[in-house]
């Protein structure tokens, strides 16, 4: 008897940190029990009592607290009453290992039967691994967002906040006006969600600040430290100004007079991680504002990306994802910051032979105009503006604390 109480005591304790496992098990476990106590002690309880134990258990649903272990008890108790005898102590023994072998598979494979809570997306590899490690290999980032907001070049991030913390920017005259005809002028921020791509390693930091600070708030703000790109990898970034004006021109390009001390950062292709984790993403039925807010769904972006828009946008919309996606973009391009690249040596493809100032203002004005002579209907992108708010652009105004 007390080897079988150890042994039960054990398998109890084995899924006590899971009340919903032994609910579920408890058939299974009491009827080796039983089993392993007939064969210790010796007790001549019936084949029917076993068949009505095992009845009385297995009709009880998953996860219902029935009296099921109760009534276990007391036929237990019954039939250690009705038994007796020592047995044969090497016949106990090798049903005891049997029993015990048996308990110990039935619980591996109870256990993969639990659901497994979805673990939360390290934002730290969001850039580097398209920010997927869930469980579930269908979820997407943007499941649950009504509205979009990608900050593209985000630096210190401070377009979020004009766009989470209007009143405090009154003078982001050009962001709020891009805000409230896009998101409504009556909006409630649970309703978006912020991606913030920013390579720059120096702002890591501040992102996860403001991540943190916004979480306590139910806003949800996801920094992506990487690079957007035309493919996924690596790319090569100066930083600029010793660190001055928040280096706001870390780019992939060097420019005269600065330090230009080079970093490698993980690159993103862009079109990709937008037909991965935005395209077809769950949206609710209704916004949390639904009674107020009458503007659609939303995929918003912004583009600061200091020369890399000449290679980040050919892709865009030759794979079809900006018009599949996104709604409305506005950002700036640097004609005088463009990066030379040579074509791929098997294919041809790839060069970007552009000098920098005139020739590739050109470029990009004629990009523009590709992207504006379209006349059908199939790409839901209205404009591509030409424009920024830099107002601000070193913030300088705390986060919200949450007492």
């Amino acid at each position: 008897m007390v080897v079988t109480t150890i042994v039960y005591n054990l398998i109890t304790t084995l899924f006590s940190a899971a009340p919903f496992v032994i609910n579920r098990t408890s058939a299974r476990l009491t009827f080796y029990y039983l089993l392993l106590d007939q064969y210790l002690l010796s007790s001549p309880f019936s084949t029917t009592d076993m068949t009505k134990l095992r009845s009385n258990n297995l009709t009880t649903k998953r996860g219902e607290s029935s009296p099921r272990d109760h009534n276990s008890t007391v036929m237990i108790s019954a039939a250690r009453r009705r038994g007796g005898g020592k047995g044969n102590k090497i016949l106990c023994m090798v049903v005891t290992a049997v029993i015990v072998a048996i308990l110990v598979h039935h619980a591996a494979v109870w256990r993969t039967d639990v659901p497994e809570q979805q673990e939360d997306s390290n934002t730290n590899q969001l850039g580097q691994h398209h920010a997927v490690s869930t469980k579930n290999a269908d979820a997407k980032l943007g499941d649950g967002c009504y509205h979009v907001y990608l900050d593209v070049g985000s630096n210190v991030g401070v377009h979020a906040r004009f766009l989470f913390e209007p009143e405090k920017y009154p003078n982001a005259k050009i962001a709020h006006h891009i805000f409230d005809a896009e998101f409504g002028s009556i909006r409630d921020n649970s309703d978006i969600c912020v991606f913030a791509f920013e390579p720059n390693p120096v702002h890591k930091e501040r992102h996860f600040q403001m991540q943190d600070a916004y979480t306590k708030l139910g806003w949800r703000y996801h920094p992506i430290i990487a690079g957007a790109s035309d493919q996924d990898g690596n790319m090569t970034f100066y930083h600029q100004d010793h660190g001055n004006n928040n280096e706001w021109g870390f780019s992939t390009v060097t420019s005269g007079g600065t330090e230009n001390d080079a970093v490698t950062v993980p690159a993103i292709r862009l079109s990709s991680w937008l037909k991965e984790h935005i395209k077809g993403r769950n949206i609710p039925e209704k916004a949390f504002l639904a009674g107020k807010n009458r503007i659609s769904p939303a995929v918003v972006m912004k583009f600061d990306i200091e020369g890399s828009e000449y290679s980040l946008f050919p892709d865009l919309m030759f794979t079809g994802t900006l018009c599949s996606v996104v709604d409305y973009a506005f950002g700036e391009y640097h004609p005088w910051r463009v990066q030379q690249t040579l074509p791929d040596k098997e294919t041809g493809r790839g060069g970007l032979n552009l000098s920098p100032g005139r020739g590739a203002k050109l470029y990009w004005e004629n990009l523009m105009l590709a992207f504006s002579s379209l006349r059908n209907d199939d790409c839901k992108t209205k404009k591509i503006d030409h424009l920024d708010d830099e107002s601000y652009h070193m913030d300088g105004v705390p986060l919200p604390e949450v007492k």
